[in-house]
């Protein structure tokens, strides 16, 4: 056996293999024993042979297994030697930065005298009384900084700083807030608020106090946000005072105002013991009216106010009355102010609407009968009460509007009660739908009248609208036929104003739409006051185009 050839290249592949921990002698043998094969196969196919019996020649080369650079093979592992050598060369080194210090007894022993120089005792006591100089340089610096932080005014109203939206990731809502505490000078700049839209009136009340502090504007407030409220203000910072303020309740998200006065409130009576207390909330009584048209059983006897004796004070209050219809008080800046300023304003308050041809006039209250002129000024005026006076008209006579208050009061006292109209829906793009359109103090219901003949997919289907969503009813046109067109403007899901169309008769059109609006005017919810607000702005916008045009 030992003279066979292949039992030795065996045995000694063999033994390459199984003395070989890397395996690399493995792959090598069987990528030759592969190529020994295939050659063996041809060389059959051919039928040459090989002489001696061997099916192959010994001296044929075969193929090794290339070398690659990334194998980890051709560096000579370190022996346990040249490791063991090299980690007392590192102690050695580390051994060089320890010092060792022997610990050796005293040649002589100290005395409490000698060791005094050591650890000398200083007499603190009366240091702060005898050299109080001393004493103050020794403080630190942190000490001195708490100590000047303790003087600085601690904001009373910081409890309310959680609502400041500047810092806030979350909803915010941006408010221009007119202080009306302020001086006269800084009354038109308003101090602007971010409140996060989760807050209440009240926390934007002290949301505005604690900014107002922090800021160091003048005059201080009261501490008590009690004190102050919030009423609806005009572009140019004038309160409507017609308006209650906002309720301190209520979430700042319901109303749509951006711009804001905080108002200090009136204190209560300081004398409650009177046997009397009336409080002015409407107009006296028209003393040339006859005592059977009113209805009440008590009344109260009160004096007038006076004539302001003292016209250069800093609070100069305007009252104009306007007949039959009560009064209003204005601010005025100065004694300069003109009369013709002074009717601009009681005419955007009262929201009169001037039709074409007509013109008003302001007259002394105590003198009727004699117009002012509207570039006259306060200053060369005795009184600071006047009346506003419908030209070629005089003050026991009843206006036109005023007659259409009077309707207009009747409406809104029996606008909430239920009343159905027959009405036709106007449609773009298909025929007008009859429907009952049935209004209450609640809601809108829209009612299809069930016609032949009518193709079912194309029906109008019912549907009912609640009050707090609808912002208006508007009249179109009126067509020659005796009918009129009006519209029904509503928000839909999605916060999007839409409108409904219908067509009546000219006197149910116009009773719808008083009835509406009457209704809209009395329960005046988030969405008819976002409404107005921007039909005002819209209508500002066009003014001023027109008048820079």
């Amino acid at each position: 056996m030992m003279d066979d050839p292949s039992f030795l290249i065996s045995h000694i592949r063999n033994s390459f293999i199984t003395s070989d921990d890397t395996g690399m002698c493995e792959i090598i043998i069987e990528n030759d024993e592969f190529d020994r094969d295939k050659r063996k196969a041809l060389r059959q196919d051919s039928s040459i042979k090989e002489q001696g019996g061997s099916d192959f020649s010994d001296t044929e080369l075969s193929n090794s297994y290339d070398i690659l650079p990334d194998m980890g093979y051709g560096h000579r592992l370190r022996s346990n030697t040249a490791q063991r050598l090299e980690r007392m060369k590192k102690d050695k080194r580390s051994q060089r930065k320890v010092k060792n210090i022997p610990w050796r007894e005293p040649p002589v022993d100290y005395t409490g005298d000698d060791k005094s120089h050591l650890f000398e005792k200083k007499d603190l006591s009366g240091s702060d009384i005898s050299h109080p100089e001393e004493t103050k340089s020794n403080v630190s610096a942190l000490s001195m900084q708490l100590e000047g932080f303790s003087n600085h005014l601690v904001n009373p109203f910081l409890e309310y700083s959680k609502f400041d939206g500047r810092a806030c990731l979350g909803s915010t809502k941006k408010i221009d807030i007119f202080l009306t505490m302020a001086p006269q000078e800084e009354r038109g700049y308003p101090l602007t608020v971010i409140v996060v839209s989760n807050a209440r009136i009240q926390d934007l009340i002290g949301l505005i106090c604690w900014q107002y502090t922090t800021e160091n504007r003048e005059p201080k407030l009261k501490e008590n946000i009690e004190t102050y409220c919030l009423h609806i203000a005009e572009d140019d910072g004038e309160v409507d005072m017609d308006f209650p303020s906002l309720d301190n309740r209520e979430p700042v998200s319901k109303f749509g105002f951006s711009k804001l006065a905080l108002v200090e409130k009136e204190p209560p009576p300081q004398s409650p013991n009177k046997s009397a207390l009336v409080v002015t909330v409407i107009a006296s009584l028209d003393n040339r009216e006859p005592v059977s048209k009113f209805g009440f059983s008590k009344l109260a006897l009160v004096e007038k106010e006076p004539p302001p004796q003292s016209p250069n004070k800093s609070a100069l209050v305007v009252t104009v009355f306007v007949p039959n219809r009560g009064f209003n008080k204005f601010q005025v800046a100065s004694m300069n102010t003109t009369v013709g300023e002074i009717m601009q304003r009681v005419i955007k308050r009262r929201k009169i609407k001037l039709r074409p041809g007509q013109q008003y006039n302001l007259e002394k209250q105590s003198e009727p009968g004699t117009t002012l002129d509207l570039d006259t000024t306060l200053v060369s005026l005795d009184t600071m009460e006047f009346c506003l006076i419908r030209e070629n008209s005089i003050r026991g006579e009843r206006e036109d509007s005023e007659e259409g208050d009077t309707s207009t009061m009747a409406a809104s006292l029996t606008s909430h009660q239920y009343r159905s109209y027959m009405v036709s829906m106007v449609h773009k793009l298909r025929a007008n739908t009859d429907v009952q359109l049935g209004i209450s103090g609640e809601k809108i219901e829209i009612d299809p009248v069930a016609t032949k003949g009518s193709v079912k997919f194309l029906r109008q289907k019912p549907t009912t609208h609640d009050l707090d969503s609808i912002a208006s009813c508007d009249k179109i046109e009126d067509k020659s036929s005796g009918k009129s067109l009006f519209s029904l403007t509503y928000v839909s899901d999605k916060d999007q104003y839409k409108h409904l169309e219908f067509e009546a008769e000219s006197d149910v059109a116009k009773e719808i739409i008083r009835k509406v609006n009457s209704i809209l005017e009395l329960r005046l919810s988030p969405v008819r006051k976002e409404y107005v607000a921007i039909k005002e702005r819209k209508m500002l916008k066009k003014q001023e185009s027109l008048r820079f045009s």
